[in-house]
């Protein structure tokens, strides 16, 4: 029986129109959804396809405001009983944080998978036509099903909660750090070799009018400790990207504890692309910090806004970063 797939548009790369062939200087968001089906292979037998253009920006452009809208629809769709699965078209600038929002906030019983693309459609090897196709032949197939938000990208296929992007010119510009991708597509068909490493829970987005605003604090070598001023009056929480396991300075170190309690809850992480930030006595002790586990920070960022919709707990906020 072939699959009910919808296929929301939300502007990027894969969406744009430049120069004809050429791959830079161009314009997101100039075709939408429709246009863009219109150039894919024949479906026929593979997908029934339904469509829409919720917004139409490059991604790094993308709003709180914006991601939780797409949130919410995303779960109203996958509610529907005459829909089988879902596939976004995005940006690739903040695609791996959209992939672990939507891993997070969606129910795992359908599918879902996002795509994008590296080079504008009006390029001569574009590559988002091969991307997109492949995406909704993933949303239809059965080893999909419980896997949470996939990414599926110049061949590969990857987890929402892993996928990087990790080239910000090459056509293969994703990856899965440490852990690699979970499978491959030839043409139609999924390969897979693994699954996600953690639960896809599902937050649910129904009540929530706005996301909590999350703020990354990124440490460098004579970074000053006054930055955490600007984030303590304005931000509903933080997360550190520190050096090596997650590492600061005694200078930052001391900020935060002088000011314990005028501070929201604080996530520490990493800037570096792979490893983990695991509890250290030597850091964390007397500290309010939440390691973030195998999160960098632009992902710790969305975890943590997520739990501030349900509590600002601290031990709550742990055992989610555990978790998830």
């Amino acid at each position: 029986m072939t699959k009910h797939i919808h296929v929301i548009g939300t502007g990027g790369t894969i969406s744009a129109a430049g120069d004809s062939g050429k791959t830079t200087s161009y314009q997101a968001g100039a075709f939408d959804a429709s246009q863009l089906l219109e150039g894919l292979p024949p479906l026929d037998g593979i997908a029934d396809l339904t469509y829409e253009q919720i917004f139409s920006v490059a991604s790094e452009s993308l709003t709180n405001a914006q991601l939780l809208q797409l949130g919410q629809r995303v779960q109203e769709i996958l509610a529907d009983d005459a829909v089988d699965g879902v596939v976004v078209s995005h940006g690739t600038d903040t695609l791996e944080e959209t992939a672990y929002f939507l891993h997070l906030t969606a129910p795992s019983d359908k599918t879902l998978v996002l795509t994008g693309a590296m080079r504008p459609a009006t390029a001569s090897s574009a590559d988002g036509p091969m991307n997109l196709y492949q995406a909704i032949c993933l949303a239809t197939s059965e080893q999909a099903v419980g896997m949470g938000a996939l990414v599926v990208f110049s061949d590969g296929i990857y987890a929402g909660r892993e996928v990087q992007k990790t080239s910000n010119f090459r056509p293969q510009a994703f990856d899965s750090r440490d852990l690699g991708c979970l499978g491959y597509l030839r043409e139609d068909q999924a390969y897979f070799l693994q699954g996600p490493t953690k639960a896809s829970p599902q937050f649910d987005l129904s009540g929530v009018a706005r996301l909590p605003r999350v703020d990354i604090a990124y440490y460098h070598v004579g970074a000053s400790a006054d930055i955490l001023d600007f984030f303590k009056d304005r931000s509903d929480g933080i997360v550190l990207a520190g050096v090596g396991t997650g590492n600061i300075s005694q200078d930052w170190a001391s900020y935060i504890k002088s000011h314990e309690g005028q501070l929201p809850p604080i996530v520490r992480s990493s800037r570096v692309g792979n490893g983990l930030t695991l509890y250290e006595a030597s850091v964390d002790e007397g500290m309010p910090f939440i390691p973030s586990g195998s999160l960098p920070p632009s992902k710790a960022k969305i975890l943590l806004s997520l739990v501030l919709t349900q509590t600002q707990d601290p031990q709550a906020i742990r055992e989610a970063f555990e978790k998830y």
